[in-house]
Parts: structure tokens; sequence; C-alpha cells
């Protein structure tokens, strides 16, 4: 949160917290409607289907790494 306020214009300091706050609250709710998916098939299908978007992501993190980066200068 300390990040999202410093890298925010002035202006829109709470608007920024707030959009943090709306994606961990939109983040809930795409998962409680995926696991309503976990009684209709087999859990190394659940299971791999979550583990492969958590790598799918942090694969497309990586790669912005160096954007990212350079966009961030501001924070320590």
């Amino acid at each position: 949160m300390s990040a999202t306020t410093k890298l925010a214009p002035r202006a829109f300091g709470s608007q920024t917290m707030a959009l943090w706050f709306l994606s961990l609250a939109l983040a809930n709710g795409i998962q409680a409607q995926v696991v309503k998916v976990y009684g209709q098939v087999s859990n190394p299908v659940y299971f791999g289907l979550n583990g492969a978007v958590a790598v799918a992501v942090g694969v497309v993190v990586m790669a912005m790494a160096p954007w990212l980066r350079r966009t961030m200068h501001p924070v320590h």
C-alpha cells in the first residue's frame, strides 16, 4: 500500500488506494466463482488449473520486470 501511495499522482492518492482495495475485492469475487467448480471436477484438474494460472501470471510479471523497474523509480 505504501508503494501505491508513492506511485500515485498527488491528486489521485485516495482513488488509487480505492483501486487497490477494489482489486482485492475483485480477486475474492473471482475466486468465489471459481471455487464453485471444485465439486464438479477432479482435485488434480482444479488445483492444476489454479497452479497454471499462478505460474502464467508469474511469467507475465517476470516479463514485465524491466518496465516495472523503470516506472517504479521513486519507490525504494
